[in-house]
């Protein structure tokens, strides 16, 4: 399996891990930080349907 990429801006920095929050053990932890003040926002999901 190909693990999964990411794309964000200059200045930016991300990272994913295992936390143990799926069962599964797949990666279910992100993090993204800036250089620089910034604003952000979140948008997530509780959802347990699987993604078409």
């Amino acid at each position: 399996m190909t693990p999964p990429s990411l794309t964000f801006p200059q200045g930016f920095l991300a990272a994913t891990t295992a936390a143990g929050i799926k069962p599964s053990g797949r990666t279910d932890l992100s993090a993204v930080v800036s250089d620089a003040d910034c604003t952000w926002a979140y948008a997530g999901t509780r959802s347990t349907a699987a993604a078409a």
